[in-house]
């Protein structure tokens, strides 16, 4: 990146938990997208066109002027996520759609991850009589 400013903000993780805003974050996510589009990414940065990398820093540089800019002290990880996202859509359709569809495979894998939350009961009432087809109760009456 070209401009390495030092930007008193914080970030608030997806757990709650506030980190200390680091740019680099930013440029090495745009970075690790551009190599896996490119299909690259086993081969590293210096494999990128010049061009490309240009662009990796670009949209780095414009995504932490924007943070820079925002008058708020902390900023929750999918407002500066979709920033990127934005910012890729300007320059490079392909770079963003990857980015976009990398973000939603995330949010379901995190999803299937999640602790389920504990239902209530339906209260379901039972209304086999005996001398009904199959005299055992039900599975909600046992």
């Amino acid at each position: 990146m070209k401009s390495e400013k030092i930007i008193n903000k914080t970030v608030v993780k997806r757990n709650g938990e506030a980190v200390a805003f680091d740019p680099s974050k930013i440029r090495a996510a745009i970075l690790l997208n551009a190599l896996d589009v490119r299909g690259v990414k086993e081969k590293g940065e210096g494999e990128l066109s010049q061009a490309d990398r240009d662009l990796v820093d670009s949209v780095a540089d414009a995504v932490v002027e924007r943070i820079a800019r925002k008058l708020e002290a902390s900023i929750p990880i999918e407002d500066i996520q979709d920033l990127v996202e934005l910012s890729l859509m300007r320059v490079d359709h392909a770079l963003a759609r990857a980015y976009v569809l990398y973000r939603e495979k995330r949010t379901g894998l995190r999803n299937l991850n999640a602790v389920p939350i504990e239902e209530e009961p339906l209260g379901l009432v039972c209304t086999r009589r005996p001398g009904d087809e199959g005299d055992q109760p039900c599975d909600a009456c046992q």
